[in-house]
């Protein structure tokens, strides 16, 4: 089978298209026929060999995919060869097929296509336990999304957006500001002519953002902290700006603010079903159009490395995919 492999660590352009042996199930997983996979930040820090879970070349990326089940290994019983599954696996997902364990995947549900599915399901479930799990929104609060034309900042924007908040997206243009109003966001910063600060102060009356969502760190998200209202809860999903956020304790003490951090695939150690729970409830709104999708561009295996470059540059707006 063709895959993406990465036989040294380093930037995205040294991986290589190559023929890797298919792989066997072993007992309780399963073989998954890859049709989509997407494409994430956590991959650009797995191949630099930076990741929380190291991984030693050579070893095929990717973490989010949908497909359909194409073999059974020993001892699985709940799945049928054909079912429709989405899941984020540890590895292996830039490829023809992958071996995985049934505990990360998720049936889905009829309307739902492949491209849909592995395009949304991290950004998605992240966004939600972000929100819900972490931040504890409440209906009526102000929400802040920092990136918020990425994939992260527009699920997001629309899962804030349904669960009754008011949205605030900031973004370093006019056309991603356009782009997260579409997506439901009430008001939109473009933080590349205006301070920050001072815009949020000037939409919120001076009384800040409940919840401030952060999945690009770096210096905004050191200086998103100056935007929490008392009370308020910065939550921070990644760093693809470069840096680790610096949050002075004298602001969380004078707001009686909370610094929160949310590592999804945590979730699915210590809290499967909980991540069960939001998957299905994720899926059906995308199905009943109740949540947004975003734009999915769907690219070949052999533009992978392209794609992850424009990912790290910060070119990218809404979602990619592969489709091997």
């Amino acid at each position: 089978m063709k895959a993406a492999i990465c036989r040294a660590f380093g930037k995205p352009e040294t991986l290589a298209i190559e023929d890797w042996p298919r792989p066997e199930a072993r007992a309780g997983e399963v073989v998954v026929r890859v049709r989509a996979a997407g494409v994430n930040y956590a991959d650009i820090v797995v191949i630099a060999g930076r990741y929380q879970m190291k991984i030693e070349p050579p070893f095929v990326p990717g973490m989010e995919i949908a497909g359909e089940i194409a073999s059974l290994g020993p001892g699985v019983q709940e799945w049928q060869v054909g079912d429709r599954v989405a899941g984020l696996i540890d590895g292996g997902g830039y490829a023809e097929y992958v071996a995985t364990s049934t505990e990360r995947l998720f049936r889905m549900p009829q309307g739902l296509s492949f491209a849909v599915a592995a395009g949304t399901f991290s950004n998605y479930v992240t966004s939600y336990g972000a929100l819900n799990w972490r931040a504890r929104l409440a209906k009526g609060e102000t929400v802040l999304v920092l990136g918020g034309a990425g994939g992260v900042g527009l699920a997001a924007i629309a899962v804030a957006r349904q669960a009754g908040a008011r949205v605030i997206g900031a973004a370093s243009s006019a056309e991603r500001c356009a782009l997260m109003s579409s997506l439901g966001a009430h008001e939109a910063i473009d933080y590349g002519s205006a301070s920050l600060r001072d815009r949020v102060a000037e939409l919120t009356g001076k009384r800040g953002a409940d919840v401030i969502i952060d999945p690009v760190g770096g210096e905004m998200g050191g200086l998103a902290l100056r935007c929490v209202a008392w009370s308020g809860r910065i939550v921070t999903l990644g760093f693809p700006a470069g840096g680790v956020p610096s949050y002075p304790a004298n602001i969380l003490l004078v707001k009686n603010a909370a610094a929160l951090g949310m590592f999804f695939g945590s979730y699915l150690r210590h809290a499967p079903g909980l991540v069960r729970e939001a998957v299905s409830s994720i899926q059906a709104a995308l199905v009943d159009g109740s949540l947004p999708t975003y734009r999915i561009e769907a690219f070949p295996l052999a533009a992978l490395a392209d794609v992850l470059g424009e990912l790290d540059g910060r070119r990218f707006t809404g979602k990619a995919i592969i489709t091997p």
